[in-house]
């Protein structure tokens, strides 16, 4: 991970949104990923490729302000309700994704 992330519960009618933003991948081909979650299931997810490598004290300045862009923006789309939620077979998808980039994370930490 390049930089910490955000995570912030938002209440809106009596429903509670976890909206997740971190960073993934490397310095030098790293990306960020907004998971927005509702009662255990995603509801949407953004990822935003990097293009180039965070190799300077500009660059990490600059994927920075995106990360804080992303985050903020999601946040602002689910408080408006003009987030595009996932369908059902979308949703799937992400969970399954999501599921393949842990098993992954743990076998390359079990085998360290």
């Amino acid at each position: 991970m390049l930089l910490p992330g955000y995570n912030d519960n938002i209440r809106l009618n009596d429903e509670v949104y976890h909206v997740q933003t971190e960073t993934r991948g490397t310095k030098e081909a790293p990306y960020i990923v907004t998971l927005v979650f509702t009662e255990g299931k995603i509801l949407y997810r953004r990822k935003t490729e990097w293009l180039g490598a965070v190799d300077s004290p500009e660059a990490l300045k600059q994927f920075k302000e995106l990360l804080n862009e992303q985050h903020s923006d999601i946040i602002k789309q689910l408080k408006n309700d003009t987030l595009e939620r996932a369908d059902a077979e979308e949703q799937k998808r992400i969970e399954m994704d999501e599921k393949k980039l842990i098993a992954r994370f743990l076998d390359e930490w079990a085998s360290e």
